[in-house]
């Protein structure tokens, strides 16, 4: 994910930085299926998206099995940040937990905006370290704190949108077995 909890509530564009308003002429509204993968891995996405409503899983498969590396909610920018800016293709699957309903910027349309207005660059810029901090924090919180402490971080954090995440996504993005997970929620009430 590009750009976590780059709050806004139930669609209002307002509170998005100055420099995305630049991009909104060129946005693609898309609705998008419980289950429906927007991202995939092994596929060029030269694009990303800002979520307006709806929850979504980023995740990697490493021999046959899942690996769910975050979360992204109403307010947040994501996209394969690796395929967008290299046109490689993508190393992980963004699919949607529940229904969604999205903005897309596409690649060309930026790189054609970005020309006209150099903002546009720091904003890239600003995203990316964003970025970078986000991950450097995620690998200290599982080197450093509990899966109950982590659990207890997400449920403060999306307090409401949590509860609508499966507990198997919960767990797998935790690190741990849904056995565990339903004892630490037994241990804390949830």
């Amino acid at each position: 994910m590009l750009n976590p909890n780059n709050n806004f509530e139930h669609g209002d564009l307002s509170y998005l930085p100055s420099e995305l308003h630049l991009l909104l002429p060129f946005a693609r509204k898309r609705r998008i299926p419980k289950g429906s993968c927007l991202i995939e891995e092994g596929i060029v996405s030269p694009y990303f998206f800002l979520v307006v409503e709806g929850i979504f899983r980023t995740f990697r498969t490493i021999d046959s099995e899942e690996y769910i590396t975050g979360f992204t909610f109403p307010g947040d920018i994501d996209g394969s940040a690796y395929s967008f800016f290299t046109t490689a293709p993508s190393n992980e699957t963004i699919q949607a937990i529940t229904e969604a309903k999205i903005l897309i910027f596409y690649k060309a349309d930026v790189t054609d905006r970005k020309r006209k207005d150099p903002a546009l660059e720091d904003f890239f810029l600003k995203l990316l370290s964003n970025y970078i901090n986000i991950l450097q924090n995620r690998l200290l919180e599982h080197q450093s704190i509990t899966a109950e402490e982590r659990y207890l971080l997400l449920l403060k954090q999306q307090p409401v949108e949590s509860a609508r995440i499966p507990l198997t996504y919960i767990a797998s993005f935790l690190g741990i077995s849904r056995e565990r997970l339903s004892r630490i929620r037994k241990l804390i009430q949830v």
